[in-house]
């Protein structure tokens, strides 16, 4: 919309924005062929999204789980040594404990497991980690939303996997 609008405003750049409109087309075009496709044709199997999603995984989702997991656990190290004079001995603990969870799914992730035991578990401890580092961002108050931020990209890998690495970090 914002294309059409500006090559209404200064028609002498309408060449640069027909990419624009051909792009626009095609996707409606593709939108119009996925809602023509009989209601059965895309459907997940009888079990959970978390149980298609984590059984369908490849080496390379596993890869970037690993990757992605890095990333935060670095982002992760960096706000405990930010917040080091914030936090009491107890939550400095329970912080370094998470980083170390963390680091062992992460080694679990860049094994790339074979199967689908190995993947629930790597689910299973992204999500306590969620659960366990949400608490204690809890207590940080507002100190605690960078805490925050980085438990729910862990759970969006926990839930997930297979967008986990489509998303790089500016």
């Amino acid at each position: 919309m914002a294309a059409e609008r500006d090559s209404l405003r200064a028609p002498e750049r309408r060449l640069l924005f027909s990419g624009i409109a051909v792009f626009k087309q095609r996707l409606a075009r593709a939108l119009e062929f996925f809602n023509d496709l009989p209601d059965g044709a895309v459907q997940l199997s009888a079990g959970s999204q978390e149980d298609a999603a984590f059984g369908q995984m490849t080496g390379k989702q596993y890869g970037d789980l690993a990757f992605q997991g890095n990333v935060l656990l670095f982002y992760l190290r960096g706000e405990l040594q930010k917040l080091g004079s914030i936090l009491n001995e107890q939550q400095r603990a329970a912080l370094a404990a998470l980083c170390e969870e963390l680091d062992g799914a992460i080694r679990l992730a860049g094994q790339a497991p074979a199967g689908e035991t190995d993947a629930k578990e790597i689910a299973k401890i992204l999500g306590d980690i969620y659960e366990r580092m949400s608490e204690q961002a809890g207590l940080l108050g507002d100190f605690g939303a960078p805490l925050r931020f980085i438990a729910g990209e862990l759970r969006s890998c926990a839930l997930k996997p297979q967008d986990c690495g489509g998303r790089r970090p500016a």
